[in-house]
């Protein structure tokens, strides 16, 4: 939504290179980087303790992608084409 995207917590984050985003979240201050087979991260302000349970969270990795490709798909065409090149 334009209120998630112009929200001071998305507003925050920038990249320092093309593959590494650095920005707070919650009571810390992170570094999120993808390799091609990984996502890595780092805390850089605030405490270590909990953080990969914290972002586990956050971004709701338990929820499984493919039926919300699956149905989103249905409605939207292009969506469809992206979604049957992600692995």
């Amino acid at each position: 939504s334009p209120d998630a995207i112009n929200s001071p917590r998305q507003s925050a984050w920038g990249t320092h290179d093309a593959k590494e985003w650095i920005g707070p979240l919650g009571d810390r201050v992170l570094s999120i980087k993808e390799t091609p087979t990984t996502t890595l991260f780092r805390v850089l302000h605030g405490p270590t303790e909990g953080t990969k349970e914290y972002l586990q969270q956050y971004f709701r990795l338990e929820t499984p992608l493919s039926p919300l490709y699956e149905e989103w798909s249905k409605a939207d065409k292009r969506l469809k084409k992206i979604a049957a090149a992600i692995p």
